[in-house]
């Protein structure tokens, strides 16, 4: 039932072909251990600089704890595509921009 603010950045500072660029994500968010979770993300991908491609992304993202092992999961905004690694495993996730919603149940076995 405690409630915590986190603060969470993953950054890439790179090179390619003599090219500087940057790319990844910030999170700022609320957690409660009863309710569940608001989170704000904020994205930056500059490697391609041409006109209509986004280099910046922004998304809320709602999770809420409705019952014992239900939980209300909600994305809405845009988020940047590419290869994202996480805990060491990577993999190229495609680009985001509108509204998500999944509902999630969870049992013990």
């Amino acid at each position: 039932g405690r409630t915590s603010l986190r603060l969470a950045t993953l950054m890439e500072f790179r090179t390619l072909e003599g090219d500087d660029y940057v790319r990844g994500s910030n999170f700022l968010g609320i957690e409660n251990g009863k309710w569940g979770s608001l989170t704000f993300e904020y994205g930056l991908d500059n490697q391609r600089n041409e006109e209509g491609i986004r280099n910046h992304f922004y998304a809320g993202i709602l999770s809420a704890n409705i019952a014992h092992g239900l939980i209300f999961k909600s994305l809405v905004g845009t988020q940047r595509g590419g290869l994202k690694c996480v805990a060491g495993i990577c993999r190229d996730y495609p680009s985001f921009a509108g509204a998500n919603v999944e509902l999630l149940f969870t049992r013990r076995l």
